[in-house]
């Protein structure tokens, strides 16, 4: 008996998992985001991973040939709280000369 890997999608899902994010803003807002991945994994005698492919979800006895294939559906659900400063910094200068220059012969 021995087991495949792990799905590397379900891995990089996992070392995703442990990155921290912070976001630091003024206005607030709550989201929420789901994370699903696949997590794979056989179990085998006479390990044939031609077969192992073709045979998801299956349990098959063939000749001296047993495969499991199980397959475990992992959701993740949290809230990240976003703020965000934004600052506008309006600078308005005019200045406005009028010259009238009237001249009477």
């Amino acid at each position: 008996m021995r087991r495949a890997s792990a799905n590397p999608a379900c891995a990089r899902a996992h070392a995703r998992r442990a990155l921290t994010h912070t976001h630091t803003r003024t206005r607030t807002h709550a989201c929420t985001c789901e994370h699903a991945y696949v997590t794979t994994y056989a179990h085998t005698l006479a390990a044939d991973t031609a077969l192992l492919g073709r045979t998801r979800g299956l349990l098959i006895d063939l000749q001296a040939s047993c495969v499991h294939w199980v397959e475990h559906q992992h959701t993740h659900m949290h809230t990240h709280s976003h703020t965000r400063a934004h600052t506008h910094v309006h600078t308005r200068m005019q200045t406005r000369t009028n010259t009238r220059t009237n001249t009477r012969t």
